[in-house]
């Protein structure tokens, strides 16, 4: 930057810090706790795509998803953790069906979804989600400690800094819902 020969040394390097401060500025505004916060860690990322590989193995029954090319919803009920990487998965493909991704604050607006993450917390809010969410068709996925005792179908759990996930396979059956052998030889069997 040239600066005019009437103005001291002094104050070009007050403009060049102030110019410096300025950008820094812009920088932390923009990669500040809103951005790194809309980045899903890799924790997320990986459950992810596990959520997209859960459709290939688990055989939804007849009449519970639409035929001809129809959506298949994929909702995410409560808090997001999931962020940009559960949108990837939106357009791919779910037997004859593409994925349609949805965010719901509660269970009460999540009534046609097929697959459904639940993230309210645990406890009584976690009991209410699973309890009007759990019918036939519908494969219900959570993290919390109680989840498979509640009603939930699979859950998530970290062992050994691995993530891996539990099954119920009563749970699974009384939603009709047909879980191959690929994916119950890698889970964790509850009932």
């Amino acid at each position: 930057m040239n600066f005019p020969a009437w103005r001291p040394a002094g104050a070009r390097k007050r403009v060049t810090a102030r110019l410096v401060e300025a950008g820094l500025a812009v920088v932390l505004v923009l990669c500040g706790p809103g951005v790194l916060a809309a980045t899903p860690s890799p924790e997320y990322q990986l459950k992810a795509s596990y959520l997209y590989h859960f459709t290939k193995f688990i055989r939804w029954p007849q009449g519970a998803l639409p035929a001809g090319g129809g959506d298949f919803n994929l909702c995410v009920v409560g808090n997001d953790p999931f962020g940009k990487a559960i949108d990837a998965i939106a357009g791919k493909p779910a037997w004859d069906n593409t994925i349609r991704v949805s965010r719901h604050a509660d269970a009460s607006s999540a009534k046609s979804c097929h697959m459904v993450f639940i993230k309210v917390g645990g406890g009584s809010a976690q009991q209410a989600a699973i309890a009007e969410l759990k019918r036939s068709g519908v494969l219900l996925i959570g993290e919390g400690d109680r989840f498979i005792e509640q009603g939930g179908i699979l859950r998530f759990v970290t062992i050994q800094d691995k993530i891996r996930f539990e099954i119920s396979e009563s749970a699974a059956m009384a939603a009709n819902l047909e879980v191959g052998a690929k994916l119950l030889s890698v889970a964790i069997r509850k009932e």
